[in-house]
């Protein structure tokens, strides 16, 4: 086992380390998953309720795991951060930021593994990549990443966070400023469907901070196309989808095409022609996309 959470003692020193208002927890656990679009509809199919998953409704191979739960007064984000390391390596960690969709938002810190996530992971590793981290938060049920209606044909990023993907980003900034292990310079960002909005606001936020991003049907601020001419892009979004609008990836891809002018594009955008909304595993299936996900680097200037 590695030695990043490998007993109860380096994980209260992770907790001290980090200085966030935890609840916090370990695992090295495995499961046989359901088919994730029909996990993804049956959870779409009554919202308001959020019951617990089935006992046979676990992540995937997560090797060392820290659950926790970040406060803010009388509201809760639950998280989870999974991290793949070789006991002997001194290599730099490559960093993942996780959001997922509408379908895994609760409070009990295990759906938000589950859809999506494990094909991206299972790639990963496919792909020979021995150590990163992923960060998974998970939304709470009457919340958003993005306080947005999905139908719409657009909107406008809001002066400050919704409180969820704040909460987030001060997560995010906590981890990143105190692990000397992750590499600053590879830290991504991906997400699908409500997952593929908040990807979209945070690479807005944050023009300079994230290597690269994976946003999957999902949309962001088409007016704000200069601030995305810094980020390398790849978005997805199927043509059929009656969910969110493919108008809405194609939008931001005009979008950052308009800002950089004649200037060759850092964005890509694959359309899956006569698909609906569950294209995510088909993307993060792919090979290719997560090998050029992995080949985006910041500068070091």
């Amino acid at each position: 086992m590695p030695t990043y959470l490998s007993s109860k003692r380096s994980i209260k020193t992770y907790f001290l380390f980090y200085l966030l208002p935890l609840t916090l927890s370990f695992s090295c656990s495995g499961g046989t998953l359901q088919d994730p679009e029909k996990v993804y509809k049956a959870r779409t199919q009554n919202l308001p309720k959020n019951k617990p998953a089935p006992n046979d409704f676990g992540p995937a191979d997560t090797g060392d795991t820290l659950k926790g739960i970040y406060r803010i007064k009388d509201k809760a984000l639950p998280y989870t951060i999974m991290r793949f390391k070789e006991a002997e390596t001194t290599e730099k960690m490559v960093f993942i930021l996780f959001l997922h969709g509408a379908g895994e938002r609760g409070s009990n810190n295990s759906s938000q593994l589950t859809v999506g996530l494990p094909n991206l992971i299972s790639t990963l590793k496919k792909l020979g990549l021995k150590n990163f981290m992923v960060f998974a938060p998970q939304c709470p049920i009457s919340e958003r990443w993005v306080d947005t209606d999905w139908s719409a044909p657009s909107h406008s990023m809001q002066e400050i966070p919704h409180w969820p993907l704040n909460a987030t980003l001060s997560i995010l900034d906590s981890i990143v400023e105190s692990d000397s292990s992750i590499d600053i310079n590879r830290i991504y960002a991906t997400g699908l469907s409500m997952g593929g909005y908040g990807t979209w606001e945070l690479i807005q936020r944050r023009p300079r901070f994230f290597a690269a991003a994976l946003p999957i049907c999902g949309g962001g601020d088409k007016t704000l196309g200069d601030r995305l001419v810094f980020t390398p892009i790849w978005m997805f979004h199927g043509t059929a989808d009656k969910v969110v609008p493919v108008s809405r990836t194609k939008d931001m891809n005009a979008a950052i095409n308009q800002a950089l002018g004649s200037n060759p594009s850092i964005a890509k955008m694959t359309l899956y022609e006569n698909k609906g909304h569950l294209i995510w595993n088909q993307v993060y299936d792919n090979p290719e996309v997560i090998k050029w996900l992995l080949g985006q680097k910041k500068s070091l200037n």
